[in-house]
């Protein structure tokens, strides 16, 4: 038996992004909850629709700090996966890898880059994701600016075994 490597395109990366988003989204919603949802339970007297109407700008504080705090969460998600083992769930699923170009698993400095250069490819409606049907190697922008690349390994039957 012999390991043969190779490269996933979009339709498979795409069916991983889902099933990783389900398995986020119930992260999120639990972290969000703790970290949000408690302390304005216990703070209901104070912080109502009332409030946020009188003072716009504290609406406008709690959105970002919303939005920052679910992206921040989201970055040690899914970079905790790829540091630790070099696949997130849905990888494991179709039993892809997270690699830098030695091989290896990445760090977490490399790791960041990918989320967030990852988060700008959906910004621009997907563009950066595409990228990898006219790459030849596959990759999308995340892919080139960490200088990591998703792979699959087979084991093959050799004609010794």
């Amino acid at each position: 038996m012999k390991k043969e490597i190779s490269r996933t395109g979009l339709i498979k990366r795409l069916a991983v992004i889902i099933y990783d988003a389900l398995l986020l989204a119930g992260v999120l919603f639990f972290s969000l909850v703790l970290i949000f949802g408690i302390p304005l339970y216990i703070f209901k007297s104070s912080v109502n629709q009332e409030t946020l109407d009188a003072y716009p700008s504290l609406k406008l504080f709690l959105s970002g700090l919303l939005i920052v705090v679910a992206l921040v969460i989201a970055c040690i998600f899914y970079s905790w996966f790829w540091v630790k083992g070099g696949q997130t769930l849905g990888m494991k699923a179709w039993h892809l890898y997270l690699v830098n170009d030695e091989g290896k698993y990445i760090t977490w400095k490399f790791a960041a880059i990918r989320f967030f250069v990852a988060i700008a490819s959906w910004a621009c409606l997907g563009l950066g994701f595409a990228w990898i049907l006219v790459n030849r190697k596959n990759l999308a922008w995340h892919d080139i600016a960490s200088k990591t690349q998703i792979i699959r390994y087979k084991m093959v039957q050799t004609k010794k075994d």
